[in-house]
């Protein structure tokens, strides 16, 4: 046996022992992994910190494909057009909306033309009534 410091040492080691404790090692190990996969498939956690985006917007006969640009700059969606929308919006929002009252102000612009925007997280579906009806 050697010793030095607060280091002990044996030149003796029993091979029960040495597998024993490498056991022990994978079991912590794959519990560590498994607690680390479990929280890498968890839903991400708003920060509490960050605020959500505001959006302002002056569109006067403008393009809705333009509109729907700045909705998703600004607001930070994707946004899918599965209705293939077309047409000219004037809309005039001088006060910061949230990310909802943006998307209401759409769907009032979208409603008489028998289409509708489904909103799934930072996804934006916009798409005809009667699809939107069968989801």
């Amino acid at each position: 046996m050697h010793s030095g410091g607060n280091f002990v040492t044996t030149q003796r080691s029993s091979r029960k022992g040495a597998l024993s404790a490498l056991a022990v090692f994978a079991a912590i190990a794959g519990g560590a992994f498994a607690a680390h996969d479990a929280r890498a498939q968890e839903a991400p956690k708003k920060d509490p910190k960050k605020e959500e985006p505001r959006i302002t917007f002056t569109a006067q006969g403008m393009n809705v494909r333009a509109f729907l640009k700045i909705l998703s700059e600004q607001g930070g969606f994707t946004i899918l057009d599965e209705a293939g929308v077309e047409g000219e919006i004037t809309a005039i929002a001088q006060k910061k909306l949230t990310r909802d009252e943006a998307l209401d102000v759409l769907r009032a612009w979208l409603l008489p033309k028998q289409r509708t925007a489904v909103r799934t997280g930072d996804v934006v579906r916009l798409m005809t009534l009667e699809d939107a009806k069968k989801r």
